[in-house]
């Protein structure tokens, strides 16, 4: 069993020493597989994703928050009695429910320009990670012809 693994792992390195690399499928081999390619196009999404949390950071935030609270008490110790006419009415409670609420919003209207300069910033910083991405292209590029 083994041996017949080895075999097929010989045969296929035959194949690939024996496969002609034009310089075409050097180059989409280099551009899909360069590390340093790689490394520079993960920073350029990342620049964007700054820019999006820039953009983001001009909107306005809500926060919502409910807590409800149910409790049942079978034997209560006392309840509410009431007259109506000549009849004594008596009123046991013994399932109690609790509601709180809370909502609230924040937004920034004018803070200095900060907000505004950091997404301008935050711009500029993608586009500059997308010209060094560029950049690192071209270099293997080169290093390939």
């Amino acid at each position: 069993m083994t041996c017949l693994a080895g075999l097929c792992l010989l045969s296929m390195s035959t194949e690939c020493a024996a496969r002609q690399w034009s310089l075409k499928d050097c180059i989409n081999y280099a551009l899909t597989n360069n590390i340093q390619l790689q490394k520079a196009k993960l920073q350029q999404y990342s620049a964007l994703e700054d820019v999006k949390q820039s953009q983001a950071a001009l909107l306005p935030s809500l926060n919502l928050s409910t807590s409800q609270n149910i409790s049942y008490n079978p034997w209560p110790e006392q309840g509410s009695a009431m007259i109506a006419g000549n009849k004594v009415q008596t009123k046991v409670e013994k399932v109690y429910y609790n509601g709180s609420y809370s909502l609230q919003g924040n937004w920034t209207v004018w803070n200095g320009n900060k907000n505004q300069n950091t997404v301008k910033l935050n711009k500029l910083a993608a586009e500059q990670a997308r010209l060094d991405s560029a950049t690192t292209a071209n270099n293997v590029l080169e290093q390939i012809a």
